[in-house]
């Protein structure tokens, strides 16, 4: 497995493919969402433009293949004083779930501690997947803690 940032110069042609298995594994309807594949992508596009963020690409040496990816968002924390990084989404195909995942998430805790932020925030979206409870287990498994609860509802 090989892990990289993506630039605007190396976007890998499998990405879209990537991108559309993710959106298929969502469980937008659980809370009356919509996706949308291209809005995603002009969103992940967005986000390797920015100084301020990333998307790490999770490839397969053996095939080339995209069969993952993560976004990270950095910001200043003011009432904290420090700069933290979020990762924003997070998808890796199922067949390559496990030790890459765990490799992915340090690569991005790296990432972070070289853009000088002090801490790395996690989510495990109801959203994203059925896989709640496995992401949760792998955060605690590098150190990570529980940190905060969110909930949707319309308005």
């Amino acid at each position: 497995m090989k892990i990289y940032e993506f630039t605007e110069g190396n976007l890998p042609h499998s990405f879209i493919e990537t991108i559309k298995e993710w959106e298929e594994t969502y469980n937008a309807s659980l809370f009356d969402l919509d996706t949308d594949c291209e809005k995603m992508g002009r969103g992940i596009l967005n986000m390797v433009r920015s100084p301020n963020s990333a998307v790490l690409v999770l490839e397969d040496s053996t095939t080339g293949d995209i069969v993952g990816f993560m976004g990270i968002i950095q910001s200043k924390n003011e009432e904290f004083e420090s700069k933290f990084a979020m990762e924003h989404f997070w998808y890796v195909r199922s067949s390559h779930r496990g030790i890459s995942s765990i490799k992915m998430l340090h690569h991005a805790k790296e990432w972070a501690k070289k853009k000088g932020c002090s801490r790395f925030l996690a989510t495990a979206s109801f959203l994203a997947s059925d896989l709640h409870g496995q992401v949760c287990d792998i955060y605690e498994a590098v150190g990570m803690k529980p940190f905060e609860t969110i909930y949707i509802g319309e308005v």
